[in-house]
């Protein structure tokens, strides 16, 4: 395990050096074997011409040998050039975590598509082009990222959980090889069949009758034996020729039905082999997570079925070659032994497959997270508490970059359940906001969080930071906050323990007016059982503090003047805040005198 991130990227750098020559290296066998098929199929065209002048059967007997290597060649070209893809996606995945490290966008979704699942989505940057999800997501399936954006947006985070998925990714960040690896498969999967296995599809693909396929089965081959015996005593070939034909004619009926199970297998062929490769992988690692053994549990039953699924999937694939159908439907009933073994499989499977594919999804996301651990190795892994609190030291920002990066201590208890926050203009109020909500979110999904210490009572994270006007509904921009307050309020009151994050209050109305619904807003808040953080301007809120000295506290950003230049050390104290910089900011921008 690397100790810093330097020692992480270190360790990429070692992969990707590995991987560019295995590149190389394969590239040339692959290119060398594209030249030995094209001249050993030209030698054995040439070989076909020599007989057809000479008639010399020795020519012949060459070219049968030559086109022999010919397909050999083939194969062998095939499976290099699998190998090559799988080598060039492993070396793009590493190369990914090296860019990631250099806070580069990442090739794996960003998750934008979840943003609507939240009430104030741009809030935390959680989804979205450099969000948190596109900087933690390694998924390929949507079934992966799915369950990865529902683990950040946990309404109801549970302690015994939240330190099982610990032990879970503490255990995966280790197991470096299968990482890559069942990245690699399931990026190369998705690359070549974006199709996802859906369970409401079984009565929709399969509406055969077992019990008629079933008696198929046995009537007709004792036809075909029956014909059989009658020509070879004599009787003639009639009796087995008309056998034969009926049992094209009772194989064409199911013409339809099997084409479309063959359509669907086909299109699902990808993800069911490379689920089986996954977890056939997986099954091997020796894991000491609770949790894992039962995903391992749950994978080791599917790999069997798997097997089984993909043997009839290549029969599916057989059936298309004209003499096999012909000779296989008219003497061995072929259609109708597929489709009943496929109904075999289909009710015995049917409640199991959703459960492996949600399996391989919660793979991913552990495995997503699994890598964020290893290549943060300075970040720490929360302690839930019993209690209404959250202390953390030298806590961050994980989306900002390590040389800017500033941290600070935080005492949050229910004592003093309400921080409120000046400070001027840019120094820092809203990143640190941000800081925790974020840090809060990754701790409740598992992760490790920016910071040296962090305890915390798993909580419900509410926010109002970003507000805008709303075309769609035609709400003023201090409507749509009222709203999100409101929001905010009732669900405080209904989660039990929430934590709640708000930037400058009321922007949308006059001094006087901002100044008495904050303060009215904030006693409401006092009231709920929640820690509140609010970030604010108005120097008047801090004489709550005086007020009420067991419910609020005082903390601010400070800004200075250095010479001519505007400084911010971005590092929380206590106190209200006394520097201004509004006016300073305006003069040095020439827009005043």
């Amino acid at each position: 395990m690397p100790a810093n991130r330097g020692e992480v990227k270190a360790y990429y750098l070692n992969l990707k050096q590995g991987l560019g020559m295995e590149e190389t290296k394969l590239a040339g066998t692959v290119s060398l074997f594209s030249w030995l098929r094209l001249m050993f199929f030209l030698l054995s065209l040439a070989l076909v011409y020599f007989f057809a002048s000479s008639g010399n059967y020795l020519w012949l007997a060459g070219s049968i040998s030559l086109f022999v290597i010919f397909i050999v060649l083939i194969v062998r070209h095939q499976k290099l050039f699998r190998k090559l893809d799988l080598v060039r996606i492993r070396l793009r995945i590493v190369t990914n975590e090296l860019e990631l490290l250099d806070w580069k966008p990442s090739i794996f979704d960003n998750g934008d598509n979840f943003r609507e699942q939240l009430p104030f989505a741009d809030d935390l940057d959680l989804f979205g082009k450099n969000s948190v999800f596109h900087y933690v997501n390694r998924c390929s399936t949507q079934e992966g990222a799915n369950l990865l954006a529902q683990s950040l947006l946990n309404e109801k985070p549970d302690a015994a959980h939240i330190r099982a998925m610990q032990v879970a990714v503490k255990s995966l960040r280790d197991e470096h090889g299968f990482r890559l690896e069942s990245m690699t498969l399931l990026f190369q999967s998705a690359k070549v069949q974006a199709a996802s296995f859906k369970s409401t599809d079984w009565e929709q693909y399969f509406p055969f009758i077992m019990k008629r396929l079933s008696m198929l089965r046995i009537v007709l081959p004792l036809v075909l034996v029956f014909s059989v015996g009658v020509y070879l005593f004599g009787g003639g070939p009639s009796l087995f020729v008309l056998s034969a034909i009926a049992n094209l004619l009772i194989a064409s009926s199911y013409a339809r039905r099997i084409q479309v199970i063959q359509e669907h297998t086909g299109a699902r062929k990808q993800s069911f082999a490379t689920a089986h490769k996954v977890f056939e992988r997986f099954c091997e690692l020796n894991l000491k997570s609770e949790l894992l053994t039962e995903m391992q549990q749950i994978a080791q039953s599917a790999l069997k079925e798997l097997h089984r699924l993909g043997v009839l999937s290549e029969w599916f694939d057989r059936r298309s070659n004209v003499l096999l159908y012909f000779i296989g439907n008219a003497l061995f009933q072929l259609d109708i032994n597929l489709l009943y073994h496929y109904g075999i499989w289909r009710d015995k499977n049917r409640p199991g497959v959703a459960l492996w594919f949600e399996t391989l999804g919660r793979l991913e996301m552990i495995t997503s997270i699994a890598v964020f651990a290893f290549n943060n190795p300075e970040y720490v892994f929360p302690e839930p508490a019993d209690e209404e609190k959250l202390m953390a030291d030298n806590l961050a920002h994980p989306l900002i970059p390590d040389d800017a990066r500033v941290a600070n201590s935080v005492q949050l208890c229910r004592n003093h359940g309400v921080q409120l926050v000046t400070g001027s203009n840019m120094a820092g109020k809203s990143t640190y906001l941000r800081t925790l909500g974020v840090n809060v979110l990754l701790a409740q999904a598992g992760a490790p969080v920016c910071a040296s210490a962090f305890i915390w009572k798993p909580c419900v994270v509410l926010s109002s930071l970003r507000q805008s006007d709303s075309l769609h509904e035609n709400t003023s921009l201090f409507m749509n906050e009222l709203k999100q307050l409101k929001y905010i309020l009732e669900r405080a009151r209904n989660v039990g323990f929430s934590l709640i994050l708000l930037d400058e209050l009321l922007r949308g109305t006059n001094t006087d007016d901002k100044y008495s619904g904050t303060y009215a807003l904030l006693r409401k808040i006092s009231d709920i059982p929640c820690l509140a953080v609010v970030a604010t301007h108005d120097l008047r809120l801090g004489a709550l503090e005086q007020e009420f000295p067991d419910r609020y506290m005082n903390y601010c950003f400070e800004s200075y003047l250095l010479g001519d230049q505007l400084k911010f050390d971005y590092k929380i104290k206590r106190g209200i805040a006394s520097g201004r910089n509004a006016t300073w900011l305006m003069r040095s921008m020439n827009l005043i005198d």
